[in-house]
């Protein structure tokens, strides 16, 4: 009766008792270790390795490679005499139907596909982030640790890489990969290479700078002597990065298991030394391989709330008759600012059900079956595995975590547990070892969503079942029976070869998308003796609707302060919040709350800054998780430069066209003119994006100013002014032989004998040729008259040379006379000595003293003579074909209009010829034949 007495105390009062131990502060004042910001990266999406980098080999296909080959001994918990378990009485004892008819469609493996493949190394030891728009899967290599980075279809954004390339330091693997869902940033963990990283011990420890993982991170290092931190994991919480380390002396002993904080605001930040903390929490059994609390969602823990590590106690590792299996909860408080206030507590010890924790006894537990081989896997008992998930859901806090048990006959199951809390301290709400047959689970992984439901991944293998390494899932909802995993087994992979390497891996890694309702997972699997590993995500179907997170993030009319964000509405939803940050602060800025738009303006930016925006729905279940993007504010516009090049062309006498050089940065232009003598400037243009402008209705012979400036986003630059005269209006002088300018002899006018000529210098300085030609040698005289200038008069040879000249002074006229020619071509030429006019007329003429028929009777000849030249057709319209009949070689053939203008000159070296006239207009022509002995003969042609 004594004993049952006895017995009864301990039961009724043991949940008092193990509570009581909660708040037992194991230490202060923890060792303070300043980080050293070792490097910022350059983006990862333009990663190239480094020039020379060598890749130190640190690892074999058995594990690290140690100074002297001294491996770390294997701990091995001290075992006690106590109740051993053979049965598990936490077995699930019913399993729902398999996948196909678990009437469960919602349920689904969306994502597929193999992550990193065999390195040469064992165990691989994959872990994995998601974030908004990517994820992250680390495995170990030769030369430390890989990572590549995937979109969420499996695409490469960034390849396999090791880690070491990107940091600039040494490491040695033991990855871990997480993403700060507060933050919006992703973290990679390994331990350091001692000899690359000043001959210390330490933990590297990368920090995304924006939440692309392909962009820049922070690289800290922290050192910690010549104590070696085995098996690092990693958890985000509020106030730190947490981490715990199983320390080994000199690379070869386990002295005991430490617990990290490391300075989360800081390294966010950028900061140079951001610090760490660390405790020794001792070298108890259940303290061997603790694992720190991941935080998970953005609903954050109550105020106050400190790092949470999880342990397992299995009863036999003490001598104590009164112990029992347990879970237990460290929480570890922080204070940066003075560390002397930061401690590290027992928070919560509770008893679970009875387990045994170790599947077999055999060397470092190889205790799992393959089909076909003799290899026996490590099964990675007594120890909580990777890793502890945290949520808050308003009305209760909860975490999930596993670690393996023996369910009886050395086969390994997966326990798994959910503690609860709404006030006070920690409860067990469930717990259950899965293991519907007798194949082997082990390696487990387990997560929430949003809603409280719960995702169970890990291996599975066994000879009795036939059944290689390979991978499989189950799940439960938040409102199914408790203890129960309701969802069938479903397998992620199914294994086809026995591993080579009894050195399978140390973890896997399940963790939640930011959008709160998939789960990713990656873990290793066997296609051939090499493992290979598995990156999948699947979702669970709700208790309720699921309150969806906005899709569809636009960041739109972005200015250097100002931008509009918006997004696709959620047909659940009844309104949205809204927040926003620079991409360096760890703080949200409220932007909107509970709006039913689905777009929110953003003012009072600052220029040229990165800035996070995040949106999440509310419906009548709840919120969703947020949905974050990101958008750069525009640049401050530099001052808006002055328009060069300024050029007038097409001048005439109403119009022209201004142009200049296109200003950089400039959107647009604005032109005035205004004739110079006026102080009011006339709009030709107002915010053209051309570089020129035509002027019209100008005044002829005017001179006009005109201006352009150039219009940024700065605001509109200084004016560029410059001046122009038009053209003077054509001259008009009277008679039939207005020949206008004809400034050499080859372009010169050929004129009638005594017939007056009119024409007009144009422009200033202009010399005019008129030819006329001698078929009989005789006397000429040239008069030039009616000068409104200073003019004067050269009589010019074919050559080019002047014969003779007349130079009177003023507007008196000028004559040379009866001067004896023989027969040839020749010039007069008229020229300005100063001032021109381009509006008054001079007369020219040339006067011969023959007798020979003046060319003014020309078409009467033409007419009245036998031609020796024929054409045909006669009247013509497009082609004129010409025959010569008394052709003695060269011919020169010249077509006069009526006013006897030549608009045709030719030389011809055969009797037949043709003639294109279709440019000409219609009218009677005549066509002179010169041939090379002197001969001429005229005839009359009509064009129709």
């Amino acid at each position: 009766m004594r004993k049952l007495y006895t017995a009864f105390l301990v039961l009724f009062f043991l949940p008092q008792f193990l509570a009581a131990q909660n708040e037992n502060v194991i230490a202060r004042n923890p060792d303070v270790i300043v980080g050293q910001l070792i490097r910022t990266t350059p983006p990862l999406g333009k990663f190239r390795k480094p020039d020379g980098w060598i890749d130190v080999p640190v690892r074999d296909e058995n594990g690290r490679i140690w100074p002297d080959d001294k491996r770390p001994i294997p701990f091995v918990p001290n075992i006690y005499p106590g109740q051993q378990e053979t049965t598990d009485p936490a077995l699930q004892n019913v399993y729902p139907k398999p996948s196909s008819n678990d009437g469960r469609a919602a349920r689904s493996v969306t994502t597929n596909f193999n992550g990193m493949g065999y390195t040469f190394v064992n165990p691989p030891d994959p872990t994995i982030c998601a974030g908004p728009n990517h994820i992250i899967q680390m495995i170990n290599g030769g030369s430390g640790a890989y990572l590549k980075v995937f979109n969420k279809s499996g695409g490469q954004v960034v390849a396999q890489t090791y880690l070491d390339q990107i940091t600039g330091r040494g490491g040695l693997g033991d990855p871990i990969a997480e993403y700060d869902h507060i933050a919006d940033r992703f973290v990679l963990m390994e331990f350091a290479n001692k000899p690359e990283n000043g001959n210390q011990e330490g933990l590297i420890i990368a920090v995304s700078q924006t939440p692309d993982p392909a962009g820049a991170w922070n690289v800290y290092f922290y050192g910690y002597g010549s104590t070696f931190p085995d098996y690092p994991k990693l958890s985000v919480w509020t106030d730190a990065y947490y981490c715990t380390t199983n320390d080994f002396a000199s690379a070869i002993s386990y002295t005991g298991t430490s617990a990290w904080a490391f300075d989360r605001a800081a390294m966010l930040a950028g900061n140079a030394t951001a610090s760490a903390q660390r405790f020794t929490i001792g070298s108890a059994s259940k303290h061997f391989s603790t694992c720190p609390v991941l935080l998970q969602g953005n609903a954050v823990p109550p105020a106050g709330t400190g790092g949470l590590i999880a342990y397992m106690q299995d009863n036999v590792w003490t001598s104590s008759t009164t112990d029992v299996d347990s879970i237990g909860m460290l929480e570890f408080d922080v204070d940066f600012v003075t560390p002397a206030n930061s401690s590290i507590s027992h928070r919560a010890s509770l008893a679970t059900a009875a387990f045994k924790s170790d599947i077999c006894t055999a060397s470092r537990g190889r205790c799992i079956s393959q089909p076909g081989s003799t290899i026996f896997l490590e099964a990675l008992q007594q120890k909580i595995m990777n890793q502890p998930v945290y949520r808050n859901f308003g009305t209760y806090e909860g975490i999930v975590l596993t670690h393996i048990v023996d369910k009886g006959s050395n086969i390994s199951g997966v326990r798994w547990y959910e503690l609860n809390k709404t006030t006070g301290n920690w409860s067990i709400n469930q717990q259950s070892t899965y293991t519907p047959d007798n194949t082997h689970r082990f390696m487990p992984g387990v997560c929430y969503d949003n809603g409280g439901n719960i995702g169970l991944v890990y291996n599975v293998s066994s000879s009795a079942t036939s059944v290689f390494p390979g991978v499989r899932y189950t799940g439960r909802k938040q409102c199914d029976p408790l203890n129960t995993m309701t969802y069938s087994e479903d397998i992620i992979i199914a294994g086809a070869a026995a591993n080579g390497s009894s050195r399978y891996g140390d973890y896997n890694h399940l963790v939640a998308d930011p959008d709160g309702v998939t789960f990713w997972m990656t873990a290793e699997w066997n296609s051939t003796s090499q493992w290979s590993t598995r990156i999948a995500s699947f979702t669970l179907d709700p208790c309720t609707p699921v309150c969806t997170s906005p899709s569809g993030l636009t960041a739109s009319a972005i200015t250097t302060n100002t931008a509009t964000v918006s997004w696709t509405a959620v047909g659940s939803a009844l309104s949205y919040d809204v927040d926003y940050k620079e991409a360096t602060s760890p703080t949200w800025i409220n932007a909107a709350t509970t709006t039913t738009s689905t777009a929110v303006n953003l003012s009072g930016l600052n220029p040229s800054v990165v800035y996070d925006y995040r949106v999440r729905s509310n419906c009548a279940t709840g919120s969703s998780a947020y949905s974050s993007a990101q958008f750069t504010t525009a640049a401050t516009p530099p001052l808006c430069g002055t328009p060069t090049g300024l050029t007038e062309s097409a001048i005439t006498t109403n119009s022209a066209t201004v142009s200049w050089t296109s200003v950089p940065n400039a959107l647009s232009y604005d032109v005035d003119y205004k004739e110079t003598s006026s102080s009011t400037w006339i709009n030709a243009a107002t915010s053209t994006t051309a570089t020129s402008v035509n002027l019209i209705s100008l005044n002829a012979a005017t001179s006009y100013d005109w201006r352009v400036r150039a219009t940024c986003e700065a605001g509109s630059g200084n004016y560029a002014t410059q001046t122009f005269t038009t053209a003077a209006p054509p001259v008009t002088c009277p008679g039939p032989y207005d020949v206008g300018t004809n400034g050499t002899t080859g372009g010169a006018a050929e004129i009638p004998f005594n017939t007056d000529v009119r024409g007009a210098i144009n422009p200033r300085g202009d010399n005019d040729y008129y030819r006329f030609v001698i078929t009989t040698p005789g006397t000429v005289s040239i008069t030039l008259g009616t000068l409104p200038a200073n003019y004067q008069l050269a009589l010019v040879n074919s050559g080019g040379a002047t014969l003779n000249t007349s130079q009177n002074n003023g507007t008196t006229s000028e004559a040379i006379n009866n001067v004896n020619l023989a027969a040839g071509t020749y010039y007069a030429r008229v020229y300005p000595k100063g001032n021109a006019s381009s509006t008054l007329c001079y007369t020219l003429r040339v006067t011969t003293g023959t007798a020979s028929l003046p060319d003014a009777d020309m078409l009467t000849r033409a007419e009245a003579k036998t031609p020796q030249v024929k054409v045909f057709p006669n009247p013509a319209n497009s082609t004129l074909l010409v025959n010569i009949s008394n052709f003695k070689g060269t011919t020169r053939l010249s077509l006069f209009d009526i006013t006897g203008r030549l608009v045709m000159d030719r030389v011809v070296q055969t009797a037949n010829s043709a003639l294109n006239i279709s440019t000409l207009s219609p009218g009677t022509y005549a066509l002179r034949m010169r041939n090379i002995d002197g001969t001429v003969s005229t005839v009359k042609v009509v064009k129709y």
